[in-house]
């Protein structure tokens, strides 16, 4: 749709019949008449009024929803997005000390994740990996073997600074699920009691080891001054669906009632996915204005001009 902006004029301005702006509201025109549309005070004021409305932010951002933005996140998508970047940053990924023993877990490949919603954890993740493993005690090796591990990992949203949400893995409430473990004649398909006691054991390890681990970050607009926030509110995983979703609201001084409910539905195909609410972009462009990302006044040529006589601001998109 077309940008509406309202054109007006300085007082004992001449709206000039060349001018590109003047062109908007019909061609050449002067402060005179008994028409008010060519009033220059009741300009001025219309101007000045809708100028101040532009640059006004909500006092808060929003808890629940409809959402102002909607991030989504399919499974392989998410698996996408963090391929390669978790070695380092998760349980069977490292080095782990029980007692005189040291235990080396390498992944064989990156962790496959699936989406799981269960009473007392509406958003959380599998881990399911294969990993080579390795004893060693006093500097040497003492056994080797491969195994595999099913782990239930929550996600959290979690508030960084004033305008950065974070979305987090909380390895501190990590529980293992399956584990299997074939190691120098070892084979806990057959010692049972012997994999579960090892299971509680490696669960408390991981759990006092490891912390909440940043997946990735949400930040504000980055809009001039950097008033305008774009916080993360809502995470909600739909596993029959395969599909992760965030709502995000923001200070921008939307309609009532307007927005963008979380129910599983993704964009398109995409991975990743994200959905505005149109009347973000409306809030967004009016806010741009009032920071001078879109100038405000323009001379008679068209031309953005700090001095310029015509002033615009924005009716609706």
């Amino acid at each position: 749709m077309a940008r509406l902006f309202r054109v007006t004029s300085r007082p004992g301005i001449f709206l000039g019949a060349g001018a590109l702006l003047a062109s908007l509201v019909g061609g050449a025109g002067a402060c005179r008449g008994p028409d008010l549309a060519y009033d220059c005070d009741v300009q001025r004021a219309a101007f000045l009024e809708d100028a101040y409305d532009e640059a006004q932010l909500a006092g808060y951002v929003p808890n629940d929803g409809p959402y102002h933005v909607v991030v989504s996140l399919t499974e392989d998508g998410l698996n996408s997005l963090l391929a390669g970047g978790l070695a380092d940053e998760i349980p069977f990924g490292g080095d782990l000390a029980t007692g005189t023993l040291n235990v080396s877990f390498e992944p064989q490949e990156p962790p496959l994740i699936r989406f799981e919603a269960i009473e007392g954890c509406e958003a959380c993740v599998t881990y399911s990996l294969e990993f080579d493993v390795a004893a060693l005690s006093g500097g040497g090796p003492v056994a080797s073997g491969v195994g595999a591990v099913v782990m239930r990992v929550p996600l959290e949203l979690t508030k960084e600074t004033e305008t950065t949400t974070a979305l987090v893995a909380d390895y501190g409430a990590v529980e293992i699920l399956e584990l299997d473990l074939n190691v120098f004649g070892f084979d806990s398909a057959e010692h049972t009691a012997l994999a579960g006691a090892l299971t509680i054991i490696l669960t408390e390890e991981l759990q006092e080891r490891y912390g909440a681990t940043t997946l990735f970050q949400f930040g504000g607009y980055g809009l001039g001054e950097g008033d305008v926030e774009l916080l993360a509110r809502q995470l909600k995983t739909f596993p029959d669906e395969g599909v992760m979703q965030i709502g995000l609201q923001t200070n921008l001084p939307l309609d009532d009632g307007r927005g963008i409910p979380l129910d599983g539905s993704t964009p398109s195909d995409a991975g990743l996915g994200f959905a505005v609410d149109v009347n973000v972009f409306e809030k967004m462009a009016r806010r741009m204005l009032a920071e001078g990302e879109i100038p405000r006044l323009y001379n008679e040529d068209g031309n953005p001009d700090p001095n310029g006589n015509y002033g615009a601001t924005i009716a609706g998109i």
